[in-house]
């Protein structure tokens, strides 16, 4: 059995499991988690089969425990060739049963996630799949899974990823190949703001950051604001679809200037900002600076503020 809270799912495709004392299994262990509120769940259903015959397929297990963000723990092991590949589709209920979800091919209600990979060889793979609401009731094509709200596809090519004990997550998967370029323009109807910096991260999703007038509109509804422009960051999918944004408003006009990401996901952000700016920790205060006609035999500076100076040399 699996931790408490959680069930272990064992699935034999084909045949008989058999079990090998002096090596390491041929299996994939399947770990599903949610970010949905546990009590308002209605179980989880799984299809076991070829990626692009899953639809056709009933569901093959079924679980109706949740805790804490854990829905269970799946180990599938193969029947027959041991490099085959096989395919998952997992659901979750929100506003129905999860096996309905599955029996009658309907994402309404349901959160669907789907994988396919190879087996290796006597190797255990560890495949993580969080069922997130942000994918709450959005449909993908049948080789498709949901990630942050847009599709992409959903067979994992190079399975060495997921070996244990590390295992692989979302960023084993192909980046969203999308059909048609899109664009988001930035104005509140009258003053239109600007994008100063672009970056891509390892998802492919977007991040920017710039200036934004008062009532422009980030992708989560009008923003307000004191009539001057504030820096912003905005991160989309790369389908264009917002993630999430973040307005700075202080007293006076401010902007960034430049944006990164690095492989852990984490923002850098430059920018200018006049007055006072907090970012989420202590106060940011700006800094007034000026050269005097004869440089000083010591660098001197006080506390930095709207009406502060400091001597540099």
């Amino acid at each position: 059995m699996g931790a408490r809270g959680t069930i272990l799912w064992l699935l034999v495709l084909g045949g008989a499991a058999t079990l090998h004392a002096c090596r390491s299994p041929t299996q994939i262990t399947v770990v599903v988690t949610t970010d949905a509120a546990c009590k308002d769940t209605k179980g989880a259903a799984i299809a076991v089969g070829p990626l692009d015959e899953l639809e056709r397929r009933p569901s093959a297990a079924l679980t109706t425990l949740c805790t804490s963000g854990r829905v269970g723990t799946l180990v599938v092991v193969p029947g027959g060739a041991r490099d085959a590949e096989i395919g998952l589709k997992l659901a979750l209920g929100v506003s129905r049963e999860g096996r309905s979800c599955i029996d009658q091919h309907d994402t309404a209600g349901c959160i669907i996630a789907r994988r396919a990979l190879h087996f290796i060889a006597h190797e255990p793979l560890t495949v993580s799949v969080p069922m997130r609401m942000d994918c709450l009731n959005v449909p993908c094509g049948v080789t498709e899974t949901c990630v942050n709200g847009a599709c992409r596809p959903a067979r994992i090519t190079d399975a060495s990823k997921c070996v244990e004990p590390d295992g692989c997550d979302e960023k084993a998967l192909p980046p969203a190949a999308p059909d048609n370029d899109w664009a988001r323009t930035l104005t509140n109807g009258q003053v239109a703001s600007a994008v100063q910096a672009v970056a891509v991260d390892f998802e492919h999703n977007v991040l920017v950051t710039g200036r934004i007038a008062s009532g422009a509109d980030l992708g989560n509804g009008p923003s307000t604001g004191d009539g001057a422009d504030d820096l912003f960051l905005l991160k989309l999918s790369p389908t264009g679809k917002h993630i999430w944004s973040k307005r700075f408003e202080v007293g006076g006009d401010q902007h960034g200037d430049g944006i990164a990401v690095d492989g852990a996901g984490n923002v850098i952000v430059t920018g200018h900002f006049e007055g006072t700016l907090e970012l989420g920790g202590s106060p940011l205060a700006s800094l007034t600076a000026r050269r005097p006609s004869s440089p000083p035999s010591t660098r001197t500076a006080r506390s930095a503020g709207p009406s502060s100076t400091a001597t540099v040399c």
